[in-house]
């Protein structure tokens, strides 16, 4: 990342990352004015780990890088690998549209309108460094899990979405109690979305959408359980899907 003038943007470079170790912080701090990489690969034991900002991509195209590595590793080794669409192959040809915004190719020039709403609760505490960032890790079952949000209609982002945004609310209600917080406040989450399925493009550069569900307790017979919580962000991204996404 450089910025020769006046803005900021992205020259290419043929130096080599190199691998480093996965430490107990992940996600650390890039330095743009080091000439750092925007992205990382980390190892620990079995695991291979890659750190990418979104100034270069989204979740959906470190996936694809980190598919794509872990397919030469597993060669390498001698292991078979089927093709898929989410693998891409050292030597290919990259396609024009790969570097690509998929935000003026979609939507007008300057993207989708930013959304500003009212200061939102914000449980209190110390904030975590900048440059320590935790990982939270839980096994549980995908099938299940998937099973809760057929159950409710709703797709396992939302479904997840809801259980969190439950936790808020519950941390908002203990903070009323002990007098750390005021009736009143908005309850926000913000929840990211790949585009692509609504709007198909071949663009590896971020292309996500923020949707940002939220509601306010007044009193205390105003909190909403887990499945009203649920439906209400499966509806608040319905209605932006078709009534603002899809604006140019």
């Amino acid at each position: 990342l450089k910025k020769p003038r006046f803005a900021y943007g992205l020259e290419p470079t043929h130096d080599i990352p190199q691998v480093e170790s996965d430490p107990h912080y992940t996600n650390r701090y890039v330095n743009f004015h080091e000439n750092e990489f925007l992205f990382r690969f980390r190892t620990a034991g079995k695991n291979i780990a890659v750190e990418i900002s979104h100034i270069l991509s989204d979740g959906f195209g470190a996936m694809i890088l980190l598919l794509s590595v872990v397919a030469v590793y597993l060669k390498k080794g001698g292991i078979a690998v089927e093709d898929s669409p989410m693998i891409f192959k050292p030597g290919e040809e990259v396609h024009p549209s790969e570097w690509e915004c998929g935000y003026t190719e979609v939507f007008s020039p300057k993207g989708p309108a930013m959304k500003v709403g009212r200061s939102a609760y914000i449980p209190p505490g110390r904030p975590i460094d900048f440059k320590e960032y935790y990982t939270a890790r839980y096994n549980m079952s995908l099938d299940e899990v998937r099973q809760k949000a057929r159950i409710r209609n709703v797709t396992v982002a939302v479904f997840m979405s809801g259980i969190y945004f439950w936790a808020i609310q519950q941390l908002y209600l203990e903070d009323i109690e002990a007098g750390k917080a005021r009736w009143g406040r908005p309850l926000r989450l913000q929840i990211p979305v790949n585009l692509r399925k609504d709007h198909p493009t071949r663009t590896m550069k971020n292309f996500s959408y923020i949707y940002s569900p939220e509601f306010t307790i007044s009193k205390p017979h105003d909190a909403l359980d887990v499945d009203q919580i649920i439906q209400l962000i499966a509806e608040d991204i319905r209605y932006e899907r078709h009534h603002q996404t899809v604006e140019n």
